[in-house]
């Protein structure tokens, strides 16, 4: 399943039903994804990447059966 990368809160973040992680404070936070899904914006590859350069990966812990799926965000 593709992560989706939002705007919410003004905060970095990956989505998809069920979890989602944010860059928060200089670092990635788990937070509630139905408050994501209901609030954050969808942002395009382009998009994500010119508002949100250089972020640290995800947390291994991130996503677990998304191996195949890239833990950057850059």
């Amino acid at each position: 399943m593709k992560l989706e990368r939002l705007l919410w809160e003004n905060y970095p973040t990956y989505f998809r039903f069920g979890e989602a992680w944010s860059f928060i404070d200089g670092s990635w936070t788990e937070v509630d994804s139905s408050e994501v899904n209901r609030d954050g914006l969808v942002l395009t590859e382009e998009g994500a990447n010119s508002r949100f350069r250089r972020l640290p990966p995800l947390p291994e812990e991130a996503f677990p059966e998304n191996s195949e799926t890239t833990k950057t965000s850059d």
